[in-house]
């Protein structure tokens, strides 16, 4: 009887001793769910951390891997399943140094009692490719995703790989979230995947050819203007703008406006701007993740793709004939109509990434065991 008390003492402290499925260390994010609107799935959150933790163990982080490969995130304890990542900055190790990445979570819920929770696996020197899968960060209803709409990486970080190429001059600048693109010189654009994310004009139409959409982007204005945000580049597209009144408008280009928000957008200070439209006759404005206004009104006979298709177009950020005056960062094009809680939690994390969730301290796995339980005899 003492042995078997020996070997189940002995089974308890190698239980309690467990690593985290090979990772040395992890840390706990927990997510408050009064951030959250309704249910969410496959949602992207946006992590943010200048904690040296997050960088490789040379520079006095936990990653062991010299390009940061083995840092995965997960929503089990044992860091046995690696979340889809969308890293955007990576932490050099040097003071104030920036990792964002973009998490997609399968659920996350208001209804969730107290928080939400996730975590940052790194340690693990059996992995040497990205476990990330980036490109999967983004559910199938996005269709371009423009973290920094600058020259240096106008890239789409969905899988349709609608890059981009900058038209005019365009410089780097902050962003709401890391970099951004300053729009405000004149004719300052980025031409998002050419004619095959738009349309050659053979009868084609291109990947972001739809007219049941969410356009998204954090922008930044600098002066009073008409100004677009996102548009398909040539006559009888869309166009997504502030106007000159600050009011959020979609546009007929070259033809005039059909419809127009009633809230102002401000210039001076980010702001996120969504709009929406269902492909038939219901829009929709939010400002910083409240609804603006919405109505109705029948679809531009202009707006039907198999007009676009015999129409060579670029869809693009920023406006090709004018001078924007504005900053964009986060440019995220939909072909569904994200809900207004969607939208909300997005600013609830995008507004303030490091408010949105809280980092836990670290986690090592190689803890010392407890003493070992030897029983009594029997």
């Amino acid at each position: 009887m003492k042995r078997l008390a020996f070997i189940a003492g002995l089974f308890l402290a190698q239980g309690a001793w467990a690593s985290f499925s090979g990772y040395s260390n992890k840390r706990q994010v927990t997510i408050t769910s009064a951030q959250v609107s309704g249910a969410q799935t496959n949602f992207p959150v946006v992590f943010v951390s200048t904690d040296i933790w997050f960088s490789t163990s040379t520079s006095g982080g936990k990653e062991v891997n010299a390009n940061g490969y083995d840092l995965i995130a997960s929503t089990l304890s044992d860091c046995s399943l690696a979340l889809n990542v969308d890293t955007e900055t990576v932490n050099s190790g040097v003071l104030g140094s920036t990792f964002t990445a973009w998490v997609q979570i399968p659920l996350i819920d208001t209804n969730t009692v107290g928080t939400l929770s996730y975590y940052w696996c790194a340690g693990n020197s059996s992995i040497t490719s990205y476990q990330g899968n980036s490109k999967l960060a983004w559910d199938s209803g996005f269709k371009v995703v423009g973290h920094a709409l600058n020259p240096a990486a106008p890239q789409d970080s969905t899988a349709n790989g609608c890059n981009g190429v900058t038209s005019g001059v365009i410089s780097i600048s902050t962003g709401q979230i890391a970099s951004a693109g300053d729009f405000t010189p004149t004719n300052s654009n980025i031409l998002m995947g050419g004619t095959t994310c738009g349309s050659a004009g053979s009868g084609t139409p291109g990947t972001l050819d739809f007219t049941t959409f969410t356009y998204h982007a954090w922008i930044n204005p600098t002066s009073s203007n008409t100004e677009d945000i996102y548009n398909g580049g040539a006559s009888s597209m869309i166009q997504f703008r502030r106007d000159s009144t600050n009011q959020l408008s979609l546009n007929i280009y070259n033809t005039g406006s059909y419809v127009v928000g009633t809230g102002s957008v401000s210039n001076g200070v980010w702001t996120q701007v969504d709009t929406t439209f269902d492909g038939v006759n219901q829009w929709a404005f939010y400002i910083n993740g409240v609804l603006d206004s919405s109505g109705t009104k029948t679809i531009p006979a202009q707006w039907l793709v198999s007009n676009w298709r015999f129409v060579n177009h670029t869809w693009r950020f920023g406006f090709g004939n004018g001078t924007p005056r504005m900053y964009i960062d986060e440019g995220e094009v939909s072909n569904v109509v994200r809900s207004p809680g969607w939208i909300l939690t997005e600013y609830n994390n995008q507004s303030a990434p490091q408010t949105f969730q809280t980092l836990g301290p670290d986690i090592p796995s190689t803890t010392a065991p407890p003493a070992l339980f030897f029983g009594s005899e029997m």
